[in-house]
C-alpha cells in the first residue's frame, strides 16, 4: 500500500478545520504549516494574516487575556 503525503495532509487539515480546541501542524523547523480556527482564535490572530512557513517568534502576535 502506498501512501500519499499530501493526502494525509489534507485529510489531516479536514478533520482539524472544525475541531473546537486549537490544534496545529508544524514542520521540523517548527513553521507553522496550518493552524485551525481555535488556535487562530486562542492567538488573536485576524483572519489575514498568513502563517504559513513562519514561526511563532515571526507572527505578530496580540495574544488573547485570559
Amino acid at each position: 500500500m502506498s501512501f500519499n503525503l499530501k493526502d494525509i495532509f489534507n485529510q489531516m487539515i479536514y478533520l482539524l478545520k472544525n475541531h473546537s480546541h486549537s490544534c496545529h501542524i508544524r514542520n521540523k523547523t517548527s513553521h507553522y504549516l496550518y493552524i485551525n480556527p481555535a488556535m487562530r482564535e486562542l492567538l488573536n490572530l485576524p483572519k489575514g494574516v498568513p502563517i504559513e512557513e513562519k514561526g511563532l517568534s515571526t507572527i505578530k502576535l496580540d495574544r488573547a487575556n485570559f
